[in-house]
């Protein structure tokens, strides 16, 4: 973004991040406000917002720059991640940024693939390798549960099915079960109102997924570390969950395995 000399960079890594990163973009130029995405490398031919050019968009790297990081917005949880982007971008621009129903899920581009099956529910089973502690432990237990109710359903990490391949499935079938992860940002156009969410105790689930139409299963233990923001790092040295991930093991089989019946 440029204006009046300034240049505003958000930073940030991983694919979840970028593609919080790409849905401002496409709120801030709804708002009038001149903005560009820095794509990532996993984001390549998945979004569509303008993006940035050397050619073109030179002038947003020669003057002063300003910005924050992902670890900055973790210190105020309560406030979901995006609406402290917004806040941030409406302080230097002086201008409201509105928000709009389009603006409830990540833009992205999609086309439809055809012979793609029509399941009754999708499965994100596992997260980036950022922080274990977002994973759900019972996937095995779920998947058996669902086969002998004759329930289908696909495990799209472990059948390797991620961009617009991914959104097919999901655009097709009835009901997306995930967890806080960037899978989850990424279909939220084609899951929204048919979405269910296992949420762990890593940060709150209005913080990541505030404007999706996500419905979400949550452990409300009593964790003094929650959120618990443990990295892959900080667990590599040996810092560990002091409640052995009971945020997402008390979320039992039977619990999930219900609340798919009922959305059914």
């Amino acid at each position: 973004m440029n204006t009046n000399g300034i240049n505003f960079i958000w930073t940030g890594s991983g694919f979840g991040n970028s593609l919080i990163l790409a849905h401002l973009t496409k709120i801030c130029i709804d708002s009038g406000i001149e903005a560009v995405f820095t794509q990532h490398k996993t984001t390549i031919d998945l979004v569509d917002v303008p993006l940035f050019n050397f050619v073109f968009h030179d002038d947003y790297i020669k003057d002063r720059w300003l910005g924050i990081r992902n670890t900055y917005l973790r210190k105020n949880c309560d406030v979901p991640c995006l609406m402290q982007y917004i806040k941030h971008v409406e302080g230097i621009f002086n201008k409201k940024i509105e928000i709009k129903e389009h603006h409830h899920f990540v833009p992205v581009k999609y086309h439809d693939i055809a012979n793609i099956p029509k399941l009754k529910v999708c499965l994100n089973t596992a997260t980036g390798n950022w922080s274990k502690y977002r994973n759900w432990p019972y996937f095995a237990e779920l998947k058996e549960l669902l086969q002998k109710d004759g329930i289908t359903f696909i495990d799209l990490n472990e059948n390797n099915i991620y961009g617009i391949e991914c959104l097919n499935y999901i655009h097709k079938c009835q009901l997306y079960v995930g967890l806080e992860t960037g899978m989850s940002h990424y279909v939220s156009k084609y899951a929204n109102r048919k979405a269910l969410i296992i949420q762990s105790g890593f940060c709150p689930f209005s913080y990541w997924a505030k404007f999706y139409h996500y419905d979400h299963l949550v452990c409300e233990c009593e964790c003094s570390e929650k959120p618990c923001f443990l990295t892959k790092k900080e667990v590599k040295i040996g810092i560990v969950c002091q409640n052995n991930h009971k945020c997402m093991r008390d979320i039992k089989p039977e619990i999930v395995f219900n609340a798919i019946k009922e959305r059914l």
